[in-house]
């Protein structure tokens, strides 16, 4: 797992589809990551959702060469 600092990442609120709560792009070139979280989320979600996907940004998610799916079920313990 990575240390973490401010630069590392930045948090916005967007609209996102339905079922989407939050999602995390890699700027590789810049070597910085955006997690996006919906706006039609409560306070407590949002948090859960800023949670979860800087969990991905720690554990590297973005490296291990797994589609999306694959990591979501790692991350949930499935």
């Amino acid at each position: 797992m990575r240390e973490l600092i401010e630069r590392d990442y930045r948090v916005v609120i967007r609209k996102c589809p339905p079922k989407v709560k939050a999602f995390v792009v890699k700027n590789r070139a810049e070597d910085y990551c955006t997690i996006v979280i919906s706006s039609d989320l409560d306070e407590r979600g949002r948090l859960e959702a800023y949670r979860h996907e800087l969990s991905h940004i720690e554990r590297n998610d973005f490296e291990t060469g797994k589609n999306a799916d694959k990591i979501e079920r790692i991350a949930h313990g499935q």
